[in-house]
């Protein structure tokens, strides 16, 4: 994590210290003043065009612009359950708090035709946690990017975590393959019902670490569209879905995540090894009118093991509806969410914010698995049913409320759990 915490700090001053040597007219812009032009969208799920609060400009002359920001999650949680919840005897722990992420990140273009993003979390619990350090380019057959990004799949996943409308995702993200080191090619048709098309070739890498074994590629392609979508995209129906060929992942392949709720221990599961290789699937829809929207996907998962096929399957479906008139900010290019605009923002004396109201159920389930490994695996199944509201004091600052009840079958276990999620989260 020092090596790469160095080597964003490095670029933050070595922006500034550079522009010395340049031209007073191709000097950086003062860190207090804001860049107005055209925000791009980078694949981090950023609106385009001007927004309330955008990025801070951290080096511009005719050639290059170069901004940076981070994010920060404060969560709280309250908990009570059967002992047996987590993991069948441990227990859950108790009430708890944690820095749920810290990031920084520095993005930018180059000659109009090069973008760039290095992001890296800070956690003390590991050495080194890379999220985005990719390139990016323009060309006549589509965009293409390289490096240590998400893969395309799920409309939840690739949605950033600043703009999902409950703190954590849904069960059925255990499915979602998320970062990994590899080349993707990508496109977008507005006039053909805003065709979003991506595929790429990945290796399976751990916080961007090394990616080593002979045959170790995975393949995944994604496919969306609209079947309406209002100018303002006040009123949007999304569908489509993805598919992944994965091979080994260093031996072993894991079913099990934690039950949307990031402090809790993770969840039994089973741990092939070796594992020769599987396949996903989703289909996602989403449907916004004004301040009502509707979103779910279907997962699906067949691995390889021990000459058998495991198989394992979650969905979710979930709703929310802004009291205060605003909507979900429907991305066109890229198929996905991005930031809510504010009508009224709070001020401290005054503006009351923007208020959400939501709810989902998920589920995920490995039972599937007990049929063909029942001495090594009894299976388990998770449902999760959640209520919630969200108050965004600005475009950059939410707090999020979330209530979850969670059953959890395993073998001869059935344990539920209650728990009270508190978010302060803040972007900038």
């Amino acid at each position: 994590m020092k090596a790469i915490s160095y080597a964003v700090a490095v670029a933050l001053v070595g922006g500034v210290t550079s522009a010395n040597n340049e031209d007073p007219a191709e000097k950086p812009l003062p860190s207090t003043e804001k860049s107005i032009a055209e925000e791009v969208a980078l694949e981090d799920g950023e609106t385009e065009g001007l927004i309330p609060s955008a990025y801070t400009t951290l080096f511009k002359n005719q050639n290059t612009e170069m901004v940076w920001g981070g994010r920060m999650y404060l969560d709280a949680g309250f908990f009570t359950a059967d002992s047996s919840y987590v993991d069948d005897n441990s227990g859950i722990g108790g009430d708890g708090a944690e820095f749920r992420t810290a990031r920084l990140f520095v993005k930018g273009t180059i000659y109009d035709s090069v973008e760039f993003k290095l992001q890296n979390e800070f956690d003390p619990n590991r050495e080194n946690n890379l999220k985005d350090a990719f390139i990016a380019m323009t060309t006549p057959v589509g965009k293409i990017k390289v490096g240590h990004f998400k893969e395309p799949f799920s409309i939840e996943q690739l949605t950033s975590s600043r703009f999902i409308t409950f703190m954590e995702r849904s069960l059925g993200d255990v499915f979602a393959p998320s970062r990994n080191i590899g080349l993707q090619v990508s496109g977008y048709d507005e006039e053909f019902g805003d065709l979003n098309w991506a595929a790429g070739v990945f290796r399976n890498s751990i916080d961007g670490g090394p990616a080593i074994g002979e045959g170790q590629y995975s393949y995944t392609g994604r496919l969306t569209a609209t079947a309406f979508n209002e100018e303002d995209s006040s009123s949007v129906l999304h569908y489509g879905g993805a598919i992944s060929f994965r091979s080994d992942r260093r031996g072993r392949n894991t079913l099990t995540d934690e039950p949307e709720i990031h402090l809790l221990l993770p969840l039994g599961g089973f741990l092939f090894q070796p594992s020769s290789g599987a396949m996903m699937y989703n289909l996602e829809a989403a449907w916004v009118d004004g301040p009502v929207s509707l979103q779910g996907e279907y997962f699906a998962s067949t691995t390889e093991a021990t000459g058998q096929d495991i198989e394992g399957t979650g969905y979710y479906v979930m709703g929310s509806y802004f009291l205060t008139g605003e909507k979900r900010n429907y991305q066109a290019k890229g198929g996905k969410f991005a930031r809510v605009q504010v009508r009224d923002n709070y001020d401290g004396g005054g503006g009351s914010g923007a208020v959400e109201l939501k709810g989902r159920i998920s589920s995920r389930d490995f039972d599937a698995a007990a049929a063909v490994l029942p001495t090594a695996f009894p299976g388990n199944e998770l449902t999760n049913y959640s209520l919630g509201l969200n108050w965004y004091l600005n475009p950059n600052t939410r707090i999020m409320f979330d209530y979850i009840h969670s059953e959890y079958e395993s073998g001869a276990t059935d344990d539920s759990l209650d728990g009270i999620m508190v978010r302060f989260q803040v972007d900038f």
